[in-house]
Order: structure tokens, then C-alpha cells, then sequence
């Protein structure tokens, strides 16, 4: 707020991770729902916390008071992950969507970011060797713009090679798709496939065949 930076003190710091912890969600998914993830509030801690060691250094504070702040541990949820049966039962399932078989057969196989999956471009498939080069990645904007960008870390650019069965999948299907894109927007073959249409369908074939409600990067 309005108080100068040598006056916040641990215990500021920590009233304001307190307050934001309970009341700190902007958009909330329900009526009542206005808490922050204990993952949201370890954000903000190492933010503010390098901010402030950068202000030590300059002598612009003595201390940091970011130490000494109590901060929620890690907490990860456990992946749910589709069993041997589950699996082959996904694998057969998805048959009966041609127009998405591909894509996930794709997915399961190499365990690519939904991102990279729909930023796959014909030119990055080498189809003498089976390898594939991960070099973009696809995310929607507000409002539905799609972006091209890079992958998600700097390792994020790599090169897989494909199992002989999904190399064989996408050669066949580079028979018979045109444009730039391996997996394409159904209605603007121009534009990739949005990530957000691929949640949408992975979440549908889950509920139609009685499978676990796993999230996309847990398949």
C-alpha cells in the first residue's frame, strides 16, 4: 500500500500472504470460492521475496522481510494416471472418433504439452527417420486469439523419435491432410487445432466411456 519499503516489516508480509490466501481470488468458481492455492501463494512469496533481496542489495532496506514469513509447503496432487486396462480401453474408444484418433494416439505415445501437440507442423516430421522436432506451442489468448509461440522452457525444444506405430499413423495421414498444420482446426484448416477444443474432447471420450477424469497432461 501507501507504507515506504523500509517500513514493511515479517509481519506485514505475512497478514498480506494471510489475507490473499483467503480472499485473494479475483474470479471465483463459485459464490463462496475466494481462496488462492497454496501453489499461488509460494508464487507470490518467491516474487516478492526476490524483489525484496533485490532491494538489500541495493541498500535500499537492511533485511529482508520476506524471511521469516510462514508459507505453505508443496503440496502436489498425485498424478491419476489411466491403467494397463484403461489404457487399452482409451486406445479403442477413441477408434470411433476418426476426426481425433490421430491426435491421441499422438499424445499418448509421446507425451507432448497440449500446446505442442497442436503446434505440430508437417515440416517438423522428418519421414525418413520417424523423428519429430517440439519447436512451437499453441495457447489462446482471451477472446479466442490463438498465438504461436515458444514451447514452455528452453529444454522444451527437442526432437522425439516416434514409436513405429504413431509414425506409421501420422505418414498415412500425411497422405490425405493438406496445409501446413499435422492436426488442424476442423473449420479454419488454415489455423492448428485450439488446446482448448483437445481439453474439451479429451473430457468428453472420459465421461462417454466411464473412464477416469484424469486431466490432459496425466494421459
Amino acid at each position: 500500500g501507501k507504507k515506504m519499503l523500509r517500513q514493511i516489516t515479517t509481519a506485514d508480509v505475512q497478514k498480506m500472504y494471510n489475507s490473499v490466501k483467503s480472499n485473494g481470488r479475483i474470479k471465483s468458481n463459485s459464490a463462496s470460492e475466494t481462496t488462492l492455492s497454496d501453489s499461488t501463494i509460494r508464487s507470490i512469496h518467491m516474487v516478492l521475496h526476490q524483489c525484496m533481496d533485490s532491494a538489500v542489495k541495493n541498500r535500499m532496506i537492511s533485511k529482508n522481510p520476506t524471511d521469516g514469513t510462514t508459507i505453505p509447503k508443496r503440496n502436489y496432487k498425485q498424478k491419476q494416471i489411466l491403467d494397463e486396462v484403461q489404457l487399452d480401453r482409451f486406445t479403442e474408444v477413441i477408434k470411433n472418433y476418426p476426426e481425433w484418433h490421430d491426435f491421441f494416439y499422438t499424445e499418448i505415445t509421446t507425451g507432448l504439452r497440449r500446446g505442442e501437440i497442436c503446434g505440430l507442423k508437417w515440416s517438423d516430421l522428418d519421414c525418413e527417420t520417424g523423428v519429430i522436432k517440439i519447436s512451437r506451442s499453441i495457447t489462446i489468448e482471451t477472446g479466442g486469439k490463438v498465438v504461436v509461440g515458444e514451447p514452455k522452457t528452453e529444454t522444451g525444444k527437442r526432437k522425439i523419435l516416434l514409436p513405429p506405430s504413431t509414425f506409421h499413423i501420422l505418414k498415412k495421414r500425411r497422405e490425405t491432410t493438406f496445409g501446413e498444420w499435422i492436426f488442424p482446426n476442423p473449420l479454419k484448416p488454415e489455423n492448428p487445432v485450439s488446446p482448448n477444443v483437445a481439453y474439451r474432447k479429451l473430457k468428453e471420450i472420459l465421461k462417454k466411456s466411464n473412464l477416469p477424469d484424469i486431466r490432459f497432461h496425466d494421459l
